[in-house]
């Protein structure tokens, strides 16, 4: 199931994903999700590194991407 959202953007962005349509043929919708994943992604990605340098800084026992990787199998 997806969910439906009203958004007003103005008429430059609303130009940029005109040109973004006709040079690629995608809808703006496509575009508008990419933007939208794109930056909870980078936003998550922000929250979870600033939580590590929490604990970091807090004394909590933290691993390395080596030893992540050994516990997970790769």
């Amino acid at each position: 199931m997806s969910a439906v959202y009203s958004v007003r953007v103005d008429n430059i962005i609303d130009s940029r994903l005109d040109f973004l349509v006709d040079r690629t043929g995608h809808k703006k919708s496509y575009f508008i999700k990419k933007a939208i994943q794109t930056y909870l992604e980078d936003k998550e990605d922000y929250i979870r590194a600033a939580d590590a340098l929490a604990a970091i800084e807090n004394g909590e026992e933290v691993s390395d991407w080596e030893t992540v990787k050994k516990r997970l199998g790769f």
